[in-house]
């Protein structure tokens, strides 16, 4: 499994506390894979996609996908998306999680980090990986939603609900401010998909 934009090693450090052992990560910047290598054991290089994918190809099971394609132009996704494609197994599967545009909060998302170029809804997500990645020999496109832990408490059975009421009464402010357009599906702070290969 390949975490590609590792950063500091979170997902990594994740991944190794639920006992996976064949995982490595990637990054760009040797100050953050400086940083992941002093809390996870498994493997993490400084590395572009494309050089380390060129000598990799097809051997992938997993490729991770987090909060990395907001930090690219348009042109940018396209061909990184292409090249994760080449890095992963005929049965492979590439998960990918960024922030969405359809939140309250989404504005706020965009300009928190000055490299975030753009934030993507489920259909914009759409759109970009069936032209890349259906054409690469992928099979399935799945949208996960966020599911946050649950605990019998008062707390988190009331901001459930809350956020069960919230979410209801925002479609339909989209609805009317736009009735052409079909509203959002979700409004979780991220899209999460599920790219599997057939």
């Amino acid at each position: 499994m390949l975490d590609v934009g590792c950063g500091k090693g979170v997902f990594l450090r994740f991944l190794e506390m639920q006992g996976y052992k064949r995982i490595e990560g990637i990054d760009l910047s040797s100050s953050q894979i400086s940083d992941a290598k002093k809390y996870v054991a498994c493997p993490a290089h400084v590395a572009d996609v494309e050089s380390w994918l060129a000598k990799r190809q097809g051997i992938y099971k997993r490729i991770f996908l987090n909060d990395v394609l907001e930090h690219l132009n348009r042109q940018e996704v396209m061909a990184f998306l292409r090249e994760l494609a080449g890095g992963s197994a005929q049965e492979g599967r590439l998960l990918i999680s960024v922030p969405q545009a359809a939140g309250i909060s989404s504005s706020y998302a965009r300009h928190m980090d000055f490299t975030h170029y753009r934030l993507f809804t489920a259909t914009s997500l759409h759109q970009v990986l069936y032209q890349v990645l259906y054409q690469a020999g992928y099979g399935h496109i799945r949208f996960l939603k966020q599911r946050l832990p649950w605990y019998w408490r008062p707390r988190s059975i009331a901001y459930s609900l809350v956020q069960f009421v919230y979410f209801k009464l925002l479609k339909p402010a989209y609805i009317i401010e736009d009735p052409g357009i079909d509203p959002p599906q979700h409004f979780h702070y991220r899209v999460c998909v599920k790219e599997r290969g057939d």
